[in-house]
C-alpha cells in the first residue's frame, strides 16, 4: 500500500498483467489497479505498462477508461490505476445472447438491489456501433488499437461502453527501424502529447529511471505479432509493421460477425496462443465460416456489412471505423446499406414496410376524425 492507492482482490489477470479492486484512500472510491504478474516483471514488461498507461491515459473519450495515475510499488514494480468499471465483456453479453430462448441478454446490477436491464440483438449493435466511433476517435488522435475482440470490449449497466487493454497498441508515429532512439513514450504529431497522469510522489524518480533504463532494452511494439488469432487481419498475421487503420476495422468486422453468429469467424482462436506465429492460421487462406452455416436465419445487410470489413483485401474494406459505424446505423434505421446493392426483394419489402407505416398513421389519423365527427353530430 502506498499513501493514496490501496490495493485489494484480484478481479481478472492477462498474459502479463493482472487487475486488482483497490480503493483511493485520498477521495474515497473505488479504483482498479493494473500491475504485472511476478512473473512477468522484466525490463520490457514494465515498459510496455507504463507506456500503455500513458496511451490511455491520453485518449480522452467517454468509451475509453480514465487513468488517475501511476505509481511503483515498495518492490520497485510499476503500476496504474483507472476506473473500476462494472458490467459485462461483449463477448459474455453475446454468448449470453445466443443461449437465452428470448433472444435478450440479463443485466443484474450490483448497485441497485434486484434491477435488470435486458439487451435486445438490437441493443447489442447500437451499443457496438458507439464503440466503433470511439475506435476512429482513438485512430484520428493517431493510435491503433491492435487487438479489438469481443473480450475488449465492456458494456456497462447504464448504457456505458468501453474498449479495454491498450497494451498492444501502436502509435502511427513510431517507425520501428529508430525505435531504439526513441523516447519509450511516443509522440503522435497533432495528437498525443508528451504530458502524462499524475505520478505518486512516492517512487516517482525511481519510475523516470526505469523509463531511461528501458530504453536500453526495449523496441517500440510495432513489429511484435501481438493479438488474438481469429481476429487478426490477415496482413497482421504477417507482421504488425503492416498493422494500420484498416486491421481494426478488420477486427471490429470480426467482432460484428461474433455477435451475429454467436462465434468467431475464424477457428483461429480455438488453437492456444504460444507467443509465437507457427499456430496462426496461412493469411493467404483467409477462410471464414459462413454464419449461414452457424445460424439458421443471419439479417443479409449485417452479413454484407462484415464482409466488406473483412476483406482479405484492405483497400476492399470500410475506409475507417466511421464508415462502418454509418451502415450500422443505416441498418438500425431500416435504411439500405451501403455494403451492397439491395435485391428487388428487399427493395419491395422495404416500400412495403414504410407504405404500411403511413397507411396505419393514416388509418388512425381517419378513425380519430370519424368519431370526432360523430361525437360533433351527436351533441347537437
Amino acid at each position: 500500500m502506498n499513501q493514496r492507492f490501496e490495493a485489494r482482490y484480484k478481479i481478472s489477470e492477462g498474459g502479463n498483467g493482472l487487475i486488482r479492486a483497490g480503493r483511493d484512500l485520498q477521495l474515497s472510491r473505488d479504483v482498479a489497479i493494473k500491475e504485472l504478474r511476478p512473473c512477468r516483471s522484466g525490463e520490457v514488461e514494465r515498459a510496455r505498462l507504463l507506456r500503455e498507461a500513458h496511451i490511455q491515459a491520453q485518449l480522452q473519450h467517454p468509451c475509453m477508461v480514465p487513468v488517475y495515475g501511476i505509481g511503483q510499488w515498495d518492490d520497485g514494480s510499476p503500476y496504474y490505476v483507472m476506473q473500476q468499471l462494472s458490467g459485462m465483456t461483449l463477448y459474455d453479453a453475446v454468448i449470453a445472447l445466443h443461449a437465452s430462448r428470448s433472444k435478450k441478454v440479463i443485466l443484474h446490477c450490483k448497485t441497485i438491489e434486484g434491477a435488470q436491464i435486458h439487451l435486445s440483438f438490437r441493443d447489442l449493435i447500437g451499443r457496438f456501433k458507439e464503440l466503433c466511433l470511439a475506435v476512429e476517435f482513438a485512430h484520428q488522435q493517431g493510435v491503433i488499437h491492435r487487438d479489438i475482440t469481443p473480450k475488449n470490449l465492456m458494456l456497462g449497466y447504464y448504457g456505458e461502453n468501453h474498449i479495454i487493454d491498450w497494451g498492444t497498441a501502436k502509435i502511427e508515429s513510431e517507425q520501428p527501424e529508430h525505435a531504439q532512439q526513441e523516447s519509450l513514450i511516443p509522440v503522435a504529431t497533432g495528437s498525443l502529447h508528451a504530458t502524462s497522469p499524475s505520478i505518486e510522489s512516492i517512487g516517482s524518480q525511481s519510475l523516470g529511471a526505469m523509463l531511461s533504463a528501458s530504453r536500453q532494452n526495449m523496441r517500440t511494439f510495432t513489429g511484435a505479432i501481438l493479438g488474438t488469432p481469429g481476429f487478426m487481419s490477415p496482413e497482421h498475421q504477417i507482421s504488425a509493421k503492416n498493422v494500420d487503420r484498416l486491421s481494426d476495422v478488420f477486427g471490429l468486422g470480426a467482432t460484428l460477425y461474433f455477435i451475429v453468429a454467436g462465434r468467431p469467424p475464424r477457428n483461429a482462436d480455438l488453437l492456444k496462443e504460444k507467443g509465437g506465429t507457427g499456430n496462426l492460421p496461412n493469411p493467404k487462406e483467409h477462410i471464414l465460416t459462413p454464419s449461414s452455416k452457424v445460424q439458421k436465419r443471419v439479417d443479409s445487410q449485417l452479413e454484407a456489412i462484415y464482409l466488406r470489413a473483412m476483406n482479405a483485401k484492405p483497400e476492399l474494406r470500410y475506409k475507417s471505423c466511421r464508415e462502418l459505424a454509418d451502415d450500422l446505423g443505416r441498418w438500425l434505421n431500416g435504411q439500405p446499406v451501403r455494403a451492397r446493392e439491395e435485391t428487388l426483394r428487399e427493395k419491395t419489402k422495404r416500400w412495403i414496410r414504410q407504405r404500411s407505416a403511413s397507411a396505419i398513421v393514416a388509418v388512425v389519423f381517419i378513425a380519430s376524425g370519424g368519431a370526432m365527427l360523430q361525437h360533433y353530430f351527436h351533441a347537437r
